[in-house]
């Protein structure tokens, strides 16, 4: 029997968008097969057929009966109100996962009014640092994708042949050119491609960027895989979506990339299963269409193992986001900045401390800092973090600098004083700050190490150290490494001294 449709991932006329829904229909198909496992449980003997790079959709009756069915199975609402993606399995969803898809979707493809039913205001609540944070979200009613098959279909229930006008829900920025003229500038795609693009958002993955540094109201990034093989990708697909909230939480919109080919890396064993390329555009509200999130930016990246390695060693242990305090007691998610400045290191191959002394300034940061103390060490004992003979050499100098004025501090206190070590760290933090050139940076740093007990590197003289480290180097660079000397150092006597 002769296909009703056929759709292929060779088809020249696909984007990347087009691949991705092809591979959302996928996933709904096989989840529906295990549903209705007989044609026969389907209207108009639905069927398919499917293989590495194409689909193939059958049927016996009337159009619009079938593809009603299919939609109608494929695109519902939960009890929660919010959008349950058959091809996702969204019953075995955490809520914290429902609402990140759910949230992903209306901000970015459902973002318009017209696309969507409201049903009133409701929020979920995830556990986050041992804290109720709650996520607040629109629930629907109804949503486009629900009731599509009007726009497959001519009046009669037969499926159109002539191409359909796309609407921006269905591609995002896919907008009619100039409303004078809507028929002859309005984006158009054949049936099959349009059924296409209503399952994209099941391929795609959604990740959250911080508004004004909270995610309470979050721009989206949505990460548009490229498909080149259907099986695989179905199988990398099903397995990716239940991440949780807050480990969408990202800082920067190359980082969802990262996060993605991470994952992907995590589930495919076998290299040539891995998807290679994708493509993140993500959604902001501009000045002049605050009711509406714009594409911002649309960038493609290629998978690079080198910076997934780098990228998975020095972010692994730090949190994107922590939990603040609010009125009435309410907790909310906002950015941090330490991982923030790492990944941006990252992006422009820096090492991962440059601009540590810029976020310092704010107590709060430096607060921060702090916290992650542990895993900052971790970072500067790898060898691959800090690599060059100068970098280490000043660390062990001026820890061992820290050594000696810490233990001058204890040998001042009085028996039963509450030793001071946290203003001492606080004194030579502003220390480190307020030096604005490289004149001032080298004065503090003779006057820092001068009065250590202990020669404060492997030389001689101090003076064999400066030059070799201050002028040939990058003073700034050796700024950030000195505030994170002493974040990173750690005395020994922790107790008054009795």
């Amino acid at each position: 029997m002769k296909p009703k449709m056929t759709l292929q991932l060779d088809d020249r006329r696909l984007t990347m968008l087009h691949s991705a829904g092809i591979t959302g229909l996928a996933m709904t198909l096989n989840r529906l097969e295990e549903l209705y496992p007989q044609p026969h449980q389907r209207p108009a003997g639905l069927s398919w057929l499917s293989d590495e790079i194409k689909i193939e959709l059958f049927w016996t009756g009337d159009d619009a009966v079938a593809l009603a069915w299919l939609l109608s199975e494929s695109f519902k609402i939960d009890g929660d109100g919010l959008i349950s993606l058959t091809g996702l399995v969204s019953k075995d969803m955490d809520i914290s996962v429902r609402v990140a898809v759910h949230q992903g979707i209306t901000k970015s493809f459902l973002q318009h009014g017209l696309s969507r039913k409201p049903a009133g205001n409701a929020a979920a609540t995830i556990l986050t640092e041992g804290k109720n944070v709650e996520i607040d979200y629109k629930k629907l009613d109804s949503y486009s994708h629900q009731n599509f098959t009007k726009d497959l279909c001519d009046r009669k229930g037969r499926l159109k042949t002539e191409s359909i006008g796309i609407k921006s829900w269905l591609y995002p920025g896919a907008t009619v050119r100039h409303n004078v003229d809507e028929k002859a500038t309005i984006f158009r795609e054949p049936p099959e491609l349009a059924l296409a693009l209503l399952f994209a958002p099941l391929a795609c993955q959604f990740f959250f960027l911080p508004n004004k540094g909270f995610f309470s109201d979050p721009r989206i990034v949505v990460v548009i895989p490229a498909i080149t093989n259907l099986i695989e990708a179905t199988k990398s697909l099903s397995s990716m979506v239940n991440v949780n909230y807050q480990d969408r939480c990202i800082l920067h919109s190359i980082e969802a990339g990262w996060r993605f080919f991470e994952r992907d890396r995590q589930i495919n064993k076998i290299d040539s299963h891995r998807i290679t390329s994708c493509q993140i555009v993500t959604f902001q509200s501009e000045v002049w269409a605050k009711q509406q999130r714009l594409r911002s930016s649309v960038e493609v990246m290629e998978v690079r193992d080198d910076i997934l390695d780098r990228y998975q060693q020095l972010t692994t242990k730090l949190s994107t986001s922590r939990v603040v305090t609010g009125k009435k007691d309410k907790h909310f998610l906002v950015a941090t900045k330490i991982p923030e400045l790492i990944v941006e290191n990252i992006i422009r191959g820096s090492p991962f401390f440059r601009g540590l002394t810029e976020i310092a300034t704010d107590a709060n940061y430096w607060t921060e800092l702090s916290i992650n103390i542990s895993h900052l060490k971790d970072i500067m004992n790898d060898n691959e973090s800090i690599d060059l003979k100068n970098y280490k050499v000043f660390i062990v100098a001026c820890h061992k600098a820290l050594r000696t004025e810490f233990a001058k501090l204890y040998e001042k206190a009085e028996r039963n004083d509450y030793i001071q070590f946290d203003k001492l760290r606080k004194r030579i933090r502003h220390e480190i700050i307020i030096c604005d050139d490289e004149k001032s940076f080298r004065q503090w740093l003779v006057r820092f190490w001068s009065g250590c007990n202990d020669n404060v590197a492997d030389f001689n003289d101090i003076d064999d150290l400066l030059p070799s480290i201050v002028v040939k180097g990058d003073w700034e660079l050796f700024k950030d490494l000195a505030l994170l000397s002493l974040v990173t150092y750690e005395h020994a006597p922790k107790t008054p001294k009795t």
